[in-house]
């Protein structure tokens, strides 16, 4: 009998062990606005896991600044958060079967924004030329025929009004 209650009480401790590792753990938190003491929505969170950096899931903060990444496993990570505009931070977290969920709390983003006085774009043009030699056109009703000698004949005009016999736009 007592070898009975000893072999259950190993089998619920290695159960209560292997089902402890294989739960899901989460990491959690608000972005703010260091300055302004606001949440920022729509802050790209990555999650990689150390020490290689593998990647391994990723969100981004909901209206409130709040997040939310689940489905990892116990081990070392480190949250990469970036917006445009502000400095990136890195937080590095521990997931255990102790602690499922990491809470990173309020995170303050600092601005880096850089204004520039002006911004010139210039472009250029490129010049067309169109050279004809010839050109067939098979029609077979009245309204095209008399549509394409029109054209033939503007095409034809453009042709001696232009230098060296090119068409140029």
């Amino acid at each position: 009998m007592k070898r009975f209650y000893t072999l259950l009480v190993a089998l619920s401790i290695g159960y209560t062990v292997i089902h402890a590792q294989n739960e899901t753990k989460s990491l959690t938190g608000t972005i703010i606005d260091n300055k302004k003491q606001e949440a920022i929505e729509d802050v790209s969170i990555r999650i990689l896991s150390l020490p290689d950096s593998t990647f391994i899931g990723s969100t981004t903060t909901d209206t409130k600044g709040n997040f939310s990444v689940s489905n990892l496993k116990t081990g070392k990570y480190i949250a990469v958060i970036s917006f445009l505009g502000y400095n990136a931070k890195k937080i590095p977290f521990y997931l255990t079967a102790m602690s499922p969920t990491f809470s990173a709390g309020k995170i303050g983003l600092s601005n880096n924004a850089i204004l520039l006085k002006e911004a010139v774009v210039t472009g250029k043009a490129i010049q067309v030329v169109v050279k004809i030699s010839q050109i067939v056109i098979t029609v077979s009703s009245k309204k095209e025929r008399t549509f394409f000698k029109s054209l033939r004949q503007i095409l034809y005009n453009l042709w001696r009004r232009s230098q060296f016999g090119h068409i140029i736009f």
